[in-house]
């Protein structure tokens, strides 16, 4: 099975990943549902305010659709994954990105490029989002990426600061050099700081297993 099979099926089994319970994958596209603030998330017989997520700059639901929507603490940044060409401008490279949309803006942009803002050239998916929605993990085989030398062949975890632009490859053996094998499932941690992944490699060599799979965590400094 390939690179890009195995983070497809991955994929197709995660659950959207929402820091509150505001996300909601609506017919192909995606929508928030939002609470008036103050208002707790069970409570009953408060109207929620329910808006686009995946639309293009018309306002418009775009056409390819989009699923695994991770939301801020606050619910105004939504990460999303779609095969959409329309939602930022110069997106061409016909394969999955990752976005993030601002509920307050409307705007959206693409977090799955290069610290140049590059786009990736293969397929990106499940995206983690931060609590204030600064930092995005998302998980590509797209070799053009890293901030060093991409040369494995497999899918890596990587992170996106919003705040810097800085994208880096963050499944990385403990010495810093990259993992030999594919990483999958990342989930970031609330302050961005942390984040764990799954990884066929044994990333750290002096704790021995036998597992063919195994679950680290990194650490990504602040900025």
């Amino acid at each position: 099975m390939s690179t890009g099979d195995r983070l497809a099926r991955k994929d197709k089994t995660k659950a959207a990943h929402v820091s509150r319970p505001l996300g909601v994958a609506v017919a192909g596209s995606l929508a928030v549902a939002a609470l008036a603030p103050g208002v707790p998330a069970h409570a009953e017989g408060v109207p929620a305010t329910t808006t686009g997520i995946s639309v293009g700059p018309n306002g418009l639901p775009v056409p390819q659709g989009a699923e695994a929507p991770s939301v801020s603490t606050d619910g105004r940044y939504v990460a999303f994954q779609s095969f959409a060409t329309t939602l930022v401008p110069g997106d061409t490279n016909r394969s999955m990105d990752v976005f993030v949309h601002d509920r307050q803006t409307g705007r959206t942009e693409r977090v799955s490029v290069d610290t140049y803002g590059r786009e990736a050239t293969d397929i990106v998916a499940q995206s983690s989002i931060s609590a204030d929605g600064r930092y995005v993990s998302f998980i590509t085989a797209s070799p053009n990426l890293s901030l060093r030398p991409d040369t494995n062949h497999a899918s890596d975890v990587f992170v996106r600061d919003r705040s810097t632009g800085i994208t880096d490859r963050v499944s990385v053996m403990a010495d810093g050099s990259e993992s030999p094998k594919t990483s999958l499932i990342a989930r970031i941690s609330a302050d961005g700081r942390h984040v764990a992944f799954e990884s066929d490699s044994n990333l750290v060599p002096e704790t021995p297993t036998t597992k063919p799979t195994c679950t680290f965590a990194t650490w990504k400094p602040a900025h």
